[in-house]
């Protein structure tokens, strides 16, 4: 179901989009909202942005979805207060269906995709462009990036640009990710790298 609606608004007190198919998001009084009329969001689940774990958590949050970009959300998705999320123009983010603590920042200029059952620690930042060039013939200011299912991503973890996350996998607390990850390891450090496979968590 796809929603096209213009939200200008800078302090909500509760807000509830409800359409055809119980597609619905949840956006709390502390969060800053920006919807272009031209974006899409498409949900199948709940998009729950801004909760508090406590009524005094005075943490802000802000959610800017840009000109012709598109938010998908397959199943519930929980971010909690203090989170940033844009959506620049003509760009993808698509949420699996997962939970996402306190201070989360992404940055979607072209593409980024978040599996399903995915959990994400505090203060996370993911981000698919450097945003500037170097001015290199093999420099690519933006690559996609892509988070697949049932991963565990630490506190304090940063992913940057062209990064492919493997199925299962856990990044442990204050990596940096530069480089592919494959599927069900533990994976550490400045830069991350994997540091034992074929692991299972729960």
């Amino acid at each position: 179901m796809n929603i096209r609606r213009l939200l200008s608004v800078n302090w909500l007190k509760s807000l509830f989009l409800s359409y055809k198919n119980s597609c619905k998001s949840v956006i709390y009084n502390n969060v800053a909202v920006h919807i272009d009329r031209s974006a899409i969001i498409q949900s199948t689940g709940i998009f729950e942005m801004g909760r508090r774990y406590y009524q005094e958590d005075n943490r802000t949050s802000g959610l800017c979805i840009g000109k012709n970009a598109r938010l998908i959300v397959d199943e519930d998705e929980q971010i909690y207060s203090g989170a940033y999320i844009t959506v620049s123009e003509n760009a993808i983010l698509h949420f699996g269906g997962g939970y996402c603590n306190h201070n989360l920042t992404v940055d979607c200029f072209e593409s980024i995709s978040i599996g399903k059952g995915v959990i994400i620690s505090k203060n996370v930042t993911i981000r698919d462009s450097d945003n500037h060039n170097i001015l290199s013939s093999d420099f690519e200011k933006t690559k996609p990036i892509v988070i697949k299912d049932h991963v565990w991503i630490g506190m304090n973890v940063t992913i940057l640009k062209g990064v492919t996350i493997g199925e299962g996998s856990v990044i442990a607390a204050g990596s940096i990710v530069t480089k592919d990850i494959p599927e069900h390891c533990l994976a550490a450090g400045v830069p991350c790298r994997v540091k034992k496979n074929n692991i299972i968590w729960e």
